[in-house]
């Protein structure tokens, strides 16, 4: 049976590990969320701070068991590949069932909101008082759901898997396409997200800096909306300009291939950076409405979460800019699309 593949059981057992960690924290946060009471001190109340705290922990490791659990889902699709008939890399396999590229977006979904979720939790251990607790429990009670929604749609998608049919393949499916001209002005869409993503990922990195060194909650708002902006644009611009510059062919826009070894996993790289960028923008934007007021602790531990997103958000850049210069220093200037 297929499903005993190596690749399916442990990206099966991947979701379910952190959708049962995350179903902990939930119970434990509808608790809280029906209990609690600040400044209580009751005995109910301290046991459920205790609770809360061990519903923490398992969240965090939940966490970051959803983050490997979407890079399995990309991974156990090219390692499937060579079983398909027809499919050349990751592409044919996820959408050779029609949950497929449901199940890859949810797992993407999910993993960006636990990664923002463990950023919260990580600050939270260091605030000495409660006030952030309804809102944790609140968060944590959507990443479950997000998570529960992922677990689902992949095993639908894996279980639904026939490899005695003829896969398509990338070839036939996103490289058949042709850039239409955007409001009749002549200028294609995959032009514009060119232009237009360096720019956004650019502002993102610029706003991240500018947070983290005034240690303002606006400023973090800012970063976190300009991060938010950022994130489809710069996904946009892999499959469209990216990948056709890595296998030096203008119509080959498939992500997939990124993830395989003759294009150096760079797909991996990026789409870490994006995340490790996204999440920590959008954690610090959050930790701005959410963190207490008194004490302040905002601009004391803030500023390494924006410094973070800033350094990733440019390493992302760096890694989508790297194919199109090495293209054009071979070409002596002419460029690919």
């Amino acid at each position: 049976m297929h499903l005993l593949s190596p690749w399916i059981l442990a990206r099966l057992v991947a979701g379910v590990t952190a959708a049962a960690l995350f179903v902990h924290g939930a119970w434990v946060s509808l608790r809280i969320l029906r209990f609690f009471r600040l400044g209580t001190t009751s005995e109910g109340q301290l046991a459920l701070e205790r609770q809360f705290e061990l519903a923490s922990a398992t969240a965090r490791v939940g966490a970051v068991l959803q983050a490997s659990a979407l890079l399995l889902s990309l991974t156990a699709a090219n390692q499937l590949a060579p079983q398909l008939r027809g499919a050349m890399c990751g592409y044919g396999v996820v959408h050779a069932v029609d949950s497929g590229p449901l199940a890859v977006a949810a797992s993407a979904l999910a993993s960006l909101a636990a990664l923002v979720l463990w950023r919260l939790l990580s600050f939270d251990r260091r605030v000495r008082g409660l006030q952030m607790l309804p809102a944790l429990a609140s968060l944590i009670l959507g990443t479950a759901a997000l998570a529960l929604l992922d677990l689902g749609l992949t095993a639908t998608w894996l279980g639904a898997l026939d490899f005695s049919v003829v896969a398509s393949c990338c070839s036939s499916g996103l490289d058949a396409g042709e850039a239409a001209p955007l409001l009749g002005y002549g200028i294609s869409g995959q032009k514009l997200i060119q232009l237009l993503a360096p720019a956004l990922v650019l502002v993102a990195a610029g706003a991240a800096w500018r947070g983290a060194k005034s240690g303002g909650r606006g400023a973090a708002q800012l970063a976190g909306a300009a991060g938010l902006a950022a994130l489809p644009a710069a996904l946009a611009v892999i499959p469209l300009v990216v990948a056709p510059h890595v296998y030096e062919v203008p119509h080959h826009r498939c992500p997939y291939c990124l993830f395989r070894a003759d294009a150096l996993g760079l797909g991996y790289l990026l789409l870490g950076s994006l995340l490790v960028a996204s999440s920590a923008t959008l954690g610090a934007a959050l930790l701005a409405r959410l963190a207490p007021r008194e004490p302040d602790v905002f601009p004391e531990q803030a500023p390494a979460l924006l410094r973070a997103g800033t350094l990733a958000w440019l390493v992302a850049l760096g890694l989508g800019l790297a194919p199109v210069l090495r293209y054009l220093a071979l070409s002596g200037g002419v460029p690919l699309l």
